[in-house]
């Protein structure tokens, strides 16, 4: 299924289209040279197909390329970033400590 995403900034949302249609969004928001996950979600019909990390992760592209430092308030954010090392220096610093390693949904 050919996937694309659409980015509203003054909404702060950045939308996952599959074949058009959406089927998951991140809600963020932006302040100074911060960016804030605030929740990632996939519609149920659509989940287990990896579209969640594909959120996370075109978001996080979007904000190394405006410079900003994510804050993953989100807990899923959390946990995929912990599993992609490579992305840890985009986190802002007092957060890389709370990124989950044990299980998504849990908190440190």
């Amino acid at each position: 299924m050919p996937t694309g995403f659409h980015e509203d900034t003054t909404e702060q949302r950045l939308d996952l289209l599959v074949d058009g249609q959406r089927v998951g969004h991140i809600d963020y928001d932006v302040d100074g040279g911060h960016a804030t996950i605030r929740h990632t979600e996939v519609e149920s019909a659509f989940e287990g197909h990896g579209y969640a990390g594909e959120l996370v992760a075109e978001a996080m592209r979007r904000f190394r390329d405006r410079n900003l430092l994510v804050i993953p308030e989100c807990s899923f954010a959390r946990h995929w970033l912990a599993q992609h090392p490579e992305l840890h220096e985009q986190v802002e610093a007092s957060w890389r400590s709370r990124l989950v390693t044990n299980g998504y949904g849990q908190q440190h």
